[in-house]
């Protein structure tokens, strides 16, 4: 496979007005446009080009895999590369990997990967499943963003730049932006939910993270991070902890919650609040197996993606 190079945008010069990003961006999208026009039959897809070559993607197909992904066979899963990486920011981490479909369009997914919010974790562990959402028809843009550890990671700064690759990907687009995210990904894909400034038509958690007040009271290394990603305890800052939660009621488009029954990083106390139609229970699932596109889940996944669009729809 021909493999695409990555397309970056030059930081702007100190003091550059703020609304630089989407001038930048739309003068851009005419240097995509002429290098389409010098390809061999180039195919459009939502704004992006993408070449025949980026078209044959690794197909993955649900097999029944047994449950009990671990995060190290997530990541040993195929891939194959995106057909651009753009910058949606200033930071060198502020870049959105695109998959486009490899079928007829269903929709526009913005997939946010999870890893407790710290910069040990990458969007890595996301690239197979991009790879499987593009080879049943949507168009996939894979954000990586400023975590805790890196400069102007944190709150709110990491939910910051979730915000602004929204907004930059409705640049590209015509139509819904389905979000979908994994554990601390689902923390703030649902956030974005509840964000009347943003353009999204249906939310997806993946054994989503909600409450921090009460996910950060309790033990291992993931609840750990709550504290590192808020800057401090929350009896020390009980308002700010308050307002980086989910409130249910305060979700302004279509939301599906799946979670596992055997997972043991984001228990079920997550869920409370929420709606019981909107909760799918994937009994015998753990964290990891919502994100492996050969298990049983992934076809829970899609069905909950075209669920949301469907009642964005109505």
């Amino acid at each position: 496979m021909k493999k695409l190079l990555p397309y970056f945008i030059n930081e702007p010069a100190i003091g550059a007005p703020r609304h630089w990003l989407r001038t930048v961006f739309l003068s851009h999208a005419c240097v995509f446009a002429i290098t389409a026009a010098a390809s061999d039959k180039p195919i459009v897809q939502d704004g992006i080009d993408v070449s025949e070559d980026s078209l044959h993607a690794l197909e993955v197909q649900a097999q029944g895999v047994p449950y009990g992904s671990s995060f190290e066979s997530i990541l040993s899963l195929p891939t194959v590369d995106p057909d651009k990486t753009i910058s949606y920011g200033p930071s060198q981490l502020q870049t959105l990997a695109f998959y486009g479909a490899r079928a007829t369009l269903k929709a526009n997914v913005l997939l946010v990967h999870g890893g407790c919010w710290s910069n040990h974790y990458s969007r890595e562990h996301l690239t197979s499943l991009a790879t499987a959402l593009a080879s049943e028809g949507y168009a996939v843009w894979l954000p990586e963003y400023r975590r805790v550890g890196d400069l102007g990671g944190g709150w709110p700064g990491t939910y910051d730049d979730i915000r602004l690759a929204i907004t930059v990907v409705h640049d590209y687009i015509a139509g819904p932006l389905i979000a979908v995210g994994h554990s601390a990904g689902g923390h703030l894909v649902l956030l974005a939910a509840q964000d009347s400034s943003l353009a999204v038509s249906g939310v997806v958690g993946l054994a989503a993270i909600t409450n921090l007040v009460s996910y950060g009271q309790q033990n291992g290394s993931c609840p750990e991070m709550v504290a590192a990603l808020m800057g401090g305890a929350a009896e020390d800052l009980l308002l700010k902890y308050q307002q980086a939660s989910v409130v249910p009621k305060k979700l302004m488009s279509p939301v599906r919650l799946l979670w596992g029954s055997e997972d043991p990083i984001v228990g079920a106390d997550q869920l409370d609040g929420f709606e019981a139609q909107d909760i799918v229970t994937i009994t015998g699932a753990g964290h990891f197996d919502l994100i492996h596109p050969a298990s049983e889940a992934f076809g829970a996944l899609k069905l909950a993606i075209d669920d949301v669009l469907t009642n964005e729809n109505r």
